[in-house]
């Protein structure tokens, strides 16, 4: 875990690591490897800020993460889906905000990732 208290830097420190911002100072190595290109599809990312339009149903989301990123695999988001109770013509604007997590969760752990944020 990645414990402090607020404003101490944990969200910067993870956006950091996924490669979203860049240091000032230092030097931050993922899998042996800088911060970068080749370590964002070794990181899966999820903001705590809402990620995905409204107008998308379930199904888009899929597709969508299946498009951006190599490593998605869409049998296991059918099965987090599955088992998260959401369906894939739920569309995200109907999505209560613990609906919308489970989404935001469903479709991060569907990606093949070294490291889960």
């Amino acid at each position: 875990g990645l414990l402090g208290p607020n404003g101490s830097g944990k969200s910067s420190f993870m956006k950091t690591v996924a490669g979203l911002f860049y240091p000032t100072s230092g030097k931050i190595t993922v899998m042996d490897g800088p911060v970068g290109v080749p370590s964002k599809s070794k990181v899966a990312y999820m903001p705590t800020e809402p990620f995905f339009y409204d107008y998308m149903t379930i199904k888009v989301v899929g597709d969508f993460f299946k498009d951006f990123y190599e490593d998605f695999d869409p049998d296991l988001f059918g099965q987090q889906l599955d088992y998260m109770q959401l369906t894939p013509d739920m569309r995200v604007r109907s999505l209560s905000s613990g609906m919308a997590a489970k989404l935001k969760v469903a479709a991060t752990m569907s990606r093949k990732a070294s490291v889960y944020m």
